[in-house]
């Protein structure tokens, strides 16, 4: 074989390695749906740019996550570069959005990118970038699963991906790419209909910095998206104000003498008949623009403190309450005390407008003595409240608190009450003490010197 071949002339040869080879599209010219004969297996092979390198490709054969379409293995043939990867049926992002309304749809993208977001986690986690992030490889199945293919395969350097990339596959282009897919596809409808919004939305995702920012971001859109839609009023339109504005001015009076001249310190009427009455005048009004949010509070089911056994265990409750007008969203619950633990949670927790759901812990008084416990408990929300705490990314930390009361643990069965600890010591009778100054051999005789003593 010629080391170099036609690129005709290599696809053939590698496709010959495979059974019932066929190209997918016209579109997709270099990539051809087939069987694998060892496996039996479905698989794409798709053949990379001549100058696509080998050790990014050799890489990303290590990723293996649910979110990741899983590349089996490269070749070569005749100087030119195929992949072979599992196949995917179903749609990608762009043909899954295409004529979808986004009235209301911040949930739905939130849906479709975190799963491309942990992706690229556990990618970059393991120092593969993936050099092309776009709605083409973004890939929604027919099952529900969102995958992203094409880890290592993407040319960072093409005319779509280099005004991200620089032409360099690398994190930060992934984590720009990514940012730049969620303003992509920005709802429409709600409170982004506003042009202000959607730009303040946007420029908080060109300045996300890590994968963890945009997911923060992301989550965040919710609250947005259900926040109602301000109405201003025309410019120049008459608006009329309150009829009746306020007491009179009080007439002058010579007695009571001021700075100004003299006032009179008759009471003003207490009737809007003794009001003034202003004519409305037209005129722009500037109406500020107010968006709707959602606030959050909690409370503990037992405010002066759990009871639990020393030594034993036992559940704590605390209730989370929306008191704002728009969706809650709670992405993180953590406690200050290692005795303390987070029962099994589905985050976010969301609780929709007068809502509230509990969260559930765990209690182990193992190491804890008798006495009071109080542990924080650290919330982290996409809305406000009592001292909280804003983090500036449109996250806000509250603090809330349990107590827990430690009492002594209760006997087992067959055994005596403890002795109370507060109890009062009970002095010795004269001459016990000598029992302990008498070696093992002479314990017959500390007893009877100690009956001696305590009959004289």
């Amino acid at each position: 074989m010629p080391e170099t071949l036609s690129a005709q002339d290599a696809d053939r040869l590698a496709l010959a390695l495979f059974e019932g080879a066929g190209a997918l599209s016209v579109a997709q010219k270099q990539t051809w749906l087939a069987r694998d004969g060892a496996t039996g297996a479905s698989v794409l092979v798709k053949r990379l740019r001549s100058n696509a390198p080998k050790a990014r490709v050799t890489h990303a054969l290590g990723l293996a996550h649910p979110n990741i379409v899983r590349m089996r293995r490269w070749l070569t043939v005749g100087g030119h570069v195929y992949v072979v990867r599992d196949v995917i049926r179903g749609r990608n992002l762009k043909q899954q959005l295409a004529g979808v309304s986004f009235k209301h749809s911040a949930d739905l993208l939130e849906k479709l990118i975190l799963p491309v977001l942990a992706a690229l986690e556990v990618a970059h986690g393991k120092g593969v970038a993936h050099g092309g992030i776009s709605a083409e490889n973004v890939l929604i199945a027919d099952d529900g699963r969102v995958l992203v293919s094409d880890f290592a395969v993407s040319d960072p350097a093409s005319s779509t991906n280099a005004p991200v990339y620089g032409g360099t596959a690398s994190t930060a282009g992934d984590i720009k790419a990514a940012g730049r897919l969620i303003t992509n596809y920005l709802p429409t409808g709600g409170a982004f209909a506003a042009d202000a919004v959607r730009a303040r939305v946007t420029g908080i995702l060109e300045r996300c910095s890590s994968l963890n920012d945009l997911r923060e971001t992301l989550i965040a859109l919710d609250t947005l998206a259900n926040a109602p839609l301000p109405q201003a009023k025309p410019a120049g339109e008459a608006v009329k104000p309150p009829e009746w504005i306020g007491p009179p001015p009080l007439p002058e009076d010579p007695e009571v003498p001021t700075e100004a001249g003299t006032v009179s310190i008759d009471e003003p009427a207490t009737t809007p008949e003794g009001w003034v009455k202003r004519t409305p005048t037209a005129g722009p009004v500037e109406t500020p623009v107010r968006l709707g949010g959602a606030r959050l509070s909690w409370r503990s089911t037992e405010p002066n403190g759990v009871q639990i056994s020393s030594g034993g265990g036992g559940p704590a409750t605390l209730i989370l309450t929306n008191d704002g007008d728009v969706t809650l969203a709670v992405r993180m619950v953590a406690t200050q005390r290692s005795w303390l633990h987070v029962r099994p949670t589905e985050l976010p927790i969301r609780l929709p407008p007068g809502a509230s759901g509990p969260v559930e812990f765990s209690i182990s008084a193992v190491r804890l003595s008798p006495g009071e416990y109080r542990s924080e408990v650290y919330l982290s929300a996409n809305a406000g409240g009592k001292n909280a705490e804003d983090l500036r990314s449109g996250w806000f930390k509250h603090t809330a608190e349990l107590r827990i009361v430690v009492v002594g643990a209760l006997p087992r069965k067959g055994e005596k009450p403890p002795y109370p600890a507060n109890a009062p010591t009970i002095p010795a009778p004269p001459g016990c003490a000598l029992l302990f100054l008498f070696g093992a051999g002479s314990l017959a005789s500390g007893l009877l010197w100690g009956l001696r003593l305590l009959i004289t």
